[in-house]
């Protein structure tokens, strides 16, 4: 029996001790870039923010570093507008932050053997539902952040930019894509503590 799912799982006959300590190895080392990426992602931003010229800015403010500026868009900004720049687009880093430390919770679960459990589908919907909300307030963001790099320019040169780009998509489906498994996860967490109460 144990063979056969060793043989399920891709393991070689013998050697699941070492796939398994590889495996918590890996989740260990997860856990500790989620917490890396959390950190860094707000700091990247503000120094951003702080340093990057005009042009720059706004490209990341429509998310779309290949987008084709027709605007005027100044090439030096005031402090006010970076540091408001700045606070709008932290707003969905710190959304973001946060859901990467539910997932480094899960990471860390798993390195220490424990998969069927409620923390790890807290973690896991607590990932997708900050992811979520990290995109939504990003389109919410974006309108006002490129308002205030312009908001210099005199008038009739001034302008606020929507859009939803493709980088937006690919969160939202892989939030939905973690909340699903969070879900099929909460019916295993079920199913084992069923089985565990029948021996």
């Amino acid at each position: 029996m144990q063979a056969d799912l060793d043989a399920s799982l891709g393991l070689e006959p013998g050697r699941p001790r070492e796939a398994a300590w590889r495996m918590r190895l890996l989740c260990r080392a997860l856990a500790a870039t989620c917490v890396i990426v959390a950190v860094t992602l707000p700091a990247t931003i503000l120094f951003m923010w702080m340093f990057q010229d005009g042009e720059t800015l706004y490209r990341a403010a429509l998310a779309d570093p290949s987008a084709q500026i027709s605007a005027h868009v100044p090439h030096d900004l005031a402090l006010w507008q970076r540091l408001a720049g700045a606070a709008l687009t932290l707003v969905p880093a710190v959304f973001t932050a946060v859901g990467l430390l539910k997932a480094r919770r899960c990471f860390r679960l798993f390195a220490a053997g424990t998969y069927f459990d409620p923390e790890v589908v807290r973690g896991l919907r607590g990932f997708a539902g900050m992811t979520a909300v990290s995109v939504a307030l990003g389109l919410l963001m974006r309108a006002p952040a490129s308002a205030v790099i312009s908001l210099s320019n005199p008038p009739g040169e001034r302008f606020v930019t929507l859009g939803l780009a493709s980088g937006d998509l690919r969160d939202l489906f892989f939030a939905g894509m973690v909340w699903a498994i969070a879900a099929v996860m909460a019916k295993a967490v079920v199913l084992a503590r069923e089985n565990a109460a029948f021996v």
